[in-house]
């Protein structure tokens, strides 16, 4: 009986050695360099092309999508220095002025205001994605779908004035009428707007006695 336990516990033994398992011999995965992946994205985010910064005169006091407004210091009066971009950022036009009145009309119609002394201001018009300008126009009293409308003329030659924005050729429209004489020819026009693409309706003063009157005017 003795001599049968002491085989037994010889068994268990060898068993127990052979399931054993040196950990000394276990490999730990490799773990992925950390330090090489940062690395790597820094190298790629410095490889990006970033646009070249616009040096302007002066403190900028106004930025839109396509111009920078800056402040200019003088002596005698401020000065106001506008630079005008395309859509790749190169500078179309830089021009002085006394503060002008930015405005955009459509998301790519830029309306630029030009003080011009006792009140009086003049407006022109930048296309984005044309990158073209108008002539000035003084006063307008609609800017829409490419038209502009305005009042213009001596006080004993008013005239309303319908013409494309940028090109007279593909519109331009005189209309004359016994308009209020007034030497600031857009008071004599009260109101007007489109009713389609080829008719406006306007109100305005007629005469000396300041007759408001409304009509409809075809633009064919």
């Amino acid at each position: 009986m003795k001599k049968t336990m002491i085989f037994i516990l010889i068994v268990i033994f060898i068993s127990m050695s052979a399931c054993s398992v040196d950990s000394t011999n276990i490999s730990k995965p490799e773990m992925p360099d950390e330090t090489s992946n940062v690395e790597e994205t820094e190298e790629s985010a410095t490889s990006e092309k970033t646009p070249t910064e616009l040096k302007v005169d002066g403190n900028i006091i106004e930025e839109g999508k396509d111009y920078i407004l800056t402040s200019l210091e003088s002596e005698n009066e401020e000065i106001y220095k506008l630079y005008v971009k395309a859509i790749d950022g190169q500078v179309l036009e830089e021009s002085y002025y006394q503060k002008p009145l930015l405005k955009y009309i459509t998301d790519n119609l830029l309306e630029i205001g030009a003080p011009a002394g006792t009140g009086v201001i003049n407006y022109r018009y930048y296309s984005l994605s044309e990158n073209k300008f108008s002539e000035y126009f003084e006063i307008p009293s609609l800017v829409e779908n490419g038209v502009i409308v305005y009042m213009s003329g001596a006080v004993s030659d008013i005239k309303l004035i319908v013409q494309d924005i940028f090109d007279k050729d593909k519109l331009y429209k005189e209309f004359k009428r016994d308009f209020w004489q007034v030497s600031t020819p857009s008071m004599t026009l009260i109101d007007v707007k489109f009713l389609s693409e080829d008719e406006i309706q306007v109100i305005y003063f007629s005469g000396e006695d300041q007759v408001e009157q409304t009509e409809i005017i075809s633009l064919k």
